[in-house]
This record gives structure tokens, C-alpha cells and sequence, in this order.
């Protein structure tokens, strides 16, 4: 379930035009980029990346897509609340994209 809170009143839960978006700073980390690095491949200000991360600003639509494609991830991991990055590393991640398959 995505909850869609009104743009600029993060946590008021009421329904809006914004956006929540857990899963942005796991995915930045991910692509080991700093705040700054995706606002500039996003074509925002740095400080919209933060307070999208921290909580402070729902994001809209348009920004959702800019920091997804930025990113290279669907949208749909930025606004995951779990970690369903679609990144998978180690162990798991043979097992699941079909390596060491016939051994």
C-alpha cells in the first residue's frame, strides 16, 4: 500500500498530490551517490532531495519519475516501504537470477 500524503505536510495523512518515498535513500546509497550527485542527474536542488528523504516534503509525480530515472530503478522501489530495491547482492542473488544453475 502506498500512502500519498499532501506535498509539503508530510505525516498529515490526508490524501494529496505528493508523494512518500522510503525507498529513495536506500536506492541512492545503492547507486553509492550523494544527495547532490542524483539532484544534479535529476535535474533538482539538492535540498528537494533531502527533505523528500527525511520526511519533511511529499514528492510530486514528475519528481518520483525524475529521480527514478536518475537512479535507473522503476518508481515503484522509491515509494516501497520494504527493501524491494530489485538489487540483489550475495548468496541470494545466484540463487535468484538463475548462476550456478547445474552444478
Amino acid at each position: 500500500m502506498i500512502r500519498v500524503a499532501v506535498a509539503g505536510v508530510a505525516g498529515s495523512g490526508e490524501w494529496g498530490s505528493g508523494m512518500e518515498m522510503p525507498g529513495l535513500r536506500r536506492a541512492r546509497e545503492r547507486a553509492l551517490l550523494t544527495q547532490a550527485e542524483l539532484a544534479e542527474r535529476a535535474g533538482i536542488q539538492r535540498a528537494t532531495v533531502n527533505r523528500i528523504e527525511t520526511g519533511v516534503t511529499a514528492a510530486r509525480f514528475a519528481t518520483v519519475r525524475k529521480l527514478a530515472a536518475a537512479l535507473g530503478v522503476p518508481a515503484d522501489v522509491l515509494l516501497a516501504a520494504d527493501d524491494a530495491t530489485g538489487v540483489t547482492s550475495g548468496p541470494a542473488s545466484a540463487a535468484t537470477s538463475g548462476e550456478g544453475k547445474g552444478r
